[in-house]
């Protein structure tokens, strides 16, 4: 969605009133033109029937799933289908998450969650949501979740020192800057200002006795704030009076240390609440992991059924057309070395999954050697030859001789072989393929051209659909797993349609400095 974020309209349902209000007014600090807000998904329809609504966000909770129930029912709609549909919920089990991204939202943020996670979340929602990954290809082959590994290590935590007297300030420096990124602030107006700027503490250790402000009144306007009420507070005191530190935990705050400062007793309180804020930032990092293997799983299934069958298909296909041509000596040689070409392809696919299954475990590296990028070209070109038959189309080749890249030769064979078929797929029947293969200063241009226009559409979500997707009984082909197989070789591809031209799929391989 190429949308301005001012001009977007959001539709927040959310049972529990304040945290409703809460995504309101994270959202408005956004800048969005409107929120809409209502309790239950049973009213969200109206809405939509009633509002221009533009982004949904909404609750998922255990005792109710009918958030997804309501995504379905959107789904089913044309003119709200298109609506990205953002799931804020406290529950982080793999199958719920799996659940969720399955059913097609467009991003999942885990409760409680800081105004830097949820604005990164809606960000990526509008621009780059989850996709590709639904409906998965069925398989026998079940990859499971259970290996979810979280990224390591994470930001070093921010923690900001407020307190109006030097020495404190320092002795608590000393004490946590060996372990986190610790920031100093001499007031609590310095450090409202430091709190509004990008470099948003993950903790604050807040003096209560400040000049000025003092620490009960910055902890007041920091819970008013869309942007900072999920910084943790731990109050900082020479004061003995209860009260003080009644008041500090009613306005928000989550602990209260005693001055001076017991040095075990502080690093001991900080690195508890530590490990809180850790744990909630690696809920919303476990959603990545999973949605990731979700789409490892898409194109391992991509490969299994549909290249590894495309293979088997030819050669079954061959075996029968050699049986009708038995008699026939020249087509039976010309049929038997497809047959032979097809086995061989069969064994290097089977090598691209394990490859890919090795790298996603960072078991192996992408090893690149020279070759010549014809000799795929061709190798493709060949391997297709019963669908180019099937629909009566023409190669029209344009090579430079003796052009050499330095990649990966098995996965780029699976590579070409994959766009080779793209293009089968968009040339209309009885029309022709033009093949280009040249040398530029960099890099080597391999394009196959076709006559055939697609949309701008297309063009942007073909790399993110599986080979072969079926959508309302029609078959679509997909670059899903090219663009895995190109990016572990820093390949890039693009794909361009117009009027005039046509449309071109373009893949551009290093190109080998020399022969060697």
């Amino acid at each position: 969605m190429n949308k301005d974020i001012k001009q977007l309209n959001v539709l927040v349902i959310e049972s529990v009133d304040n945290l409703r209000t809460v995504i309101a007014s994270m959202l408005m600090q956004m800048g969005v033109k409107h929120v809409y807000q209502t309790k239950q998904t049973a009213s969200a329809v109206s809405y939509l029937s009633s509002h221009q609504v533009d982004v949904i966000v909404c609750e998922l909770e255990p005792a109710r799933m009918d958030g997804l129930v309501l995504l379905k029912q959107i789904q089913t709609e044309s003119k709200w289908a298109h609506i990205p549909f953002v799931v804020v919920s406290s529950m982080v089990e793999q199958q719920a998450v799996k659940q969720a991204i399955q059913a097609g939202i467009s991003q999942y943020i885990v409760k409680p969650f800081s105004y830097k996670i949820f604005q990164q979340r809606m960000i990526r929602a509008l621009n780059k949501p989850f996709e590709g990954v639904q409906p998965l290809l069925q398989t026998t082959h079940d990859f499971t979740l259970e290996a979810v590994e979280i990224p390591n290590p994470l930001e070093q935590l921010s923690i900001l020192v407020v307190d109006d007297d030097p020495v404190i300030r320092q002795v608590i420096f000393d004490l946590l800057s060996p372990h986190y990124d610790v920031n100093l602030a001499n007031s609590a107006i310095i450090a409202l200002e430091t709190c509004q700027t990008e470099a948003i503490p993950d903790l604050i250790l807040l003096d209560i006795v400040m000049p000025e402000m003092d620490g009960m009144m910055m902890l007041q306007q920091l819970m008013q704030q869309p942007k900072t009420r999920h910084i943790k507070v731990i109050f900082l005191s020479g004061e003995n009076d209860s009260s003080s530190v009644i008041k500090g935990f009613e306005l928000g705050a989550v602990d209260y240390i005693r001055k001076p400062v017991a040095p075990n007793e502080l690093l001991i309180r900080v690195n508890t609440h530590v490990e809180n804020i850790n744990a909630q930032k690696q809920a919303n990092e476990r959603v990545d992991a999973i949605y990731e293997t979700i789409r490892a799983k898409a194109e391992y299934s991509d490969l299994l059924q549909n290249h590894l069958k495309n293979q088997l298909t030819l050669v079954s296909e061959s075996a029968q057309a050699m049986f009708k041509s038995a008699n026939q000596k020249n087509q039976v040689e010309t049929i038997s070395q497809i047959i032979e070409h097809g086995t061989e392809r069969l064994k290097e696919l089977v090598d691209v999954i394990v490859g890919l299954h090795d790298l996603d475990n960072q078991h192996c590296t992408v090893k690149p050697a020279v070759f010549e990028l014809v000799e795929l070209v061709e190798n493709a070109i060949s391997m297709n030859f019963v669908q180019l038959k099937k629909c009566n189309l023409e190669i029209k080749r344009l090579y430079e001789p003796d052009v050499m890249v330095l990649a990966e030769k098995t996965v780029s064979r699976t590579l070409v072989n994959i766009l080779f078929q793209y293009a089968i797929f968009i040339a209309p029947r009885g029309s022709a393929i033009t093949v280009k293969v040249n040398m530029g200063e960099t890099h080597v241009h391999c394009e196959f051209n076709m006559v055939e226009m697609i949309t701008d559409t297309e063009c942007k979500v073909a790399f993110e659909r599986p080979a072969m997707e079926q959508t309302t009984g029609q078959i679509k082909q997909g670059l899903l797993t090219a663009k895995r197989l190109a990016d572990i070789q820093n390949i890039s591809l693009q794909l361009n349609s117009d009027f005039d031209n046509g449309t071109q799929l373009i893949a551009l391989f290093p190109l080998a400095l020399n022969k060697s």
